[in-house]
């Protein structure tokens, strides 16, 4: 893999071993990029918490041998000091139709359980 580094230490693209790069774009302070675009041209838009640099959402283009692109969107919620406290999956259209249910992972720290 052939790696660089922009002025602030964030690498603005991996290329593998096939030649495909990967390029990442608009960076967070804490050095997360927003915007990931793949060897195919598909991107990956990810939102980040400001003050935690925890991710909030990140939507994927998924168009990869489908007549009909999709977007996969993923979200999280948090507590005050950082635990996950609900993870929701789901696929839509390009135009905001669900595709696919929504999967839900909520997350309680006080009984140690998953649901």
């Amino acid at each position: 893999m052939t790696r660089g580094y922009d002025g602030d230490g964030n690498r603005p693209l991996i290329r593998d071993p096939a030649g495909n790069t990967t390029r990442f774009d608009d960076y967070t302070p804490f050095g997360q990029p927003r915007l990931t675009t793949l060897p195919t041209e598909s991107t990956i838009h990810t939102t980040f918490d400001d003050r935690s640099g925890l991710p909030l959402r990140r939507t994927s283009d998924l168009t990869a041998g489908r007549m009909v692109p999709l977007r996969s969107i993923e979200q999280w919620k948090y507590d005050d000091i950082g635990n996950c406290l609900h993870h929701r999956v789901w696929a839509e259209d390009i135009d905001g139709r669900l595709s696919t249910p929504v999967q839900i992972e909520e997350f309680d720290y006080e009984s140690n359980s998953i649901s």
